[in-house]
Parts: C-alpha cells; sequence; structure tokens
C-alpha cells in the first residue's frame, strides 16, 4: 500500500513532467513531429482479453480482475506522455491505490507481453 507520502511523491513527479511536456509542445512543428511517441499505451476490447489472459494465467483472482478491468474503462485513456497519466489520476477522485495498482499491472503487461520497453 502507497504511503501518503509516496502518493504525494508521485503526483508530484508526474506534474513535473506535465509542464515539460507542456513546455517542449511550444517547440516548432517539426520538432515535435520527430519526437511523436512510438509507444501508445490503450485500452480496448483487443487489450483486455490479452491482459484478462495474462491475469489469469498470473494465477490472479477473478474479482480481481473483475476490479482492475472496471477501473481500467472508467479512467484509462491513451498514454503517450506523462500528462495523460496525470488526467487520467486527477479523475479519480477516490481510491487512487487501486488506480495505481492496477496501471502498473496494465504497463508490466505492456512491457512483458506486448513487448514495450521499460522506458522510451
Amino acid at each position: 500500500m502507497l504511503t501518503e507520502e509516496q502518493l504525494n511523491k508521485m503526483i508530484w513527479q508526474a506534474v513535473v513532467d506535465a509542464i515539460r511536456e507542456v513546455r517542449e509542445q511550444a517547440e516548432p512543428a517539426e520538432t515535435r513531429e520527430a519526437q511523436r511517441p512510438k509507444y501508445v499505451i490503450e485500452w480496448d476490447e483487443g487489450i483486455k482479453a490479452k491482459f484478462v489472459e495474462w491475469m489469469r494465467a498470473d494465477g490472479r483472482d477473478e474479482s480481481y480482475i473483475r476490479r482492475c478491468v472496471n477501473y481500467l474503462y472508467r479512467y484509462m485513456r491513451p498514454v503517450r506522455s506523462p500528462a495523460d497519466v496525470v488526467s487520467m489520476f486527477a479523475a479519480c477522485k477516490s481510491s487512487r491505490q487501486h488506480l495505481d495498482r492496477t496501471s502498473r499491472n496494465l504497463l508490466k503487461f505492456y512491457r512483458k507481453i506486448m513487448g514495450y520497453p521499460r522506458t522510451s
């Protein structure tokens, strides 16, 4: 479980990253096009089927899987930058620790199953 200090640190880092992202968006269009993200984390029916299958293979409880899927449907949007993560957590008014765990599971799935790198 996250402590309030850890959560505040994560939020602060996400805000700093979002500010950097906004500054970078002020650059010319040619520069932004060259820096377009190669990897986008999305949530759709195809990903859901693979994610649920992976969670089951990992030995997760069915009720836990249902809760994760529910949180992803409620809060997940395409993640292209840290600013997207900030807006996702800003939309979640309560139980952010559940969204945190669910997001971490999805990121782990993308890294291990979909072949995304740890960092881009």
